[in-house]
């Protein structure tokens, strides 16, 4: 699974709920929804600090 692909086009800053509704709508499989669900309830400024929390 590639979430970096899965990311693209999202505009941040954006917050753990925005986040679940971009990769639902983009139709991502479960293991995605999954790594999204676990991550702190705050908003995200960047795919660096998006990714950084995702531990890739």
């Amino acid at each position: 699974m590639d979430i970096q692909s899965m990311l693209k086009g999202i505009k941040f800053p954006i917050n753990k709920q925005g986040l679940m509704q971009f990769i639902k709508d983009k139709k991502a499989p479960s293991e995605a929804m999954t790594m999204i669900n676990g991550l702190p309830n705050r908003e995200f400024t960047s795919i660096d600090d998006l990714t950084g929390e995702l531990d890739m």
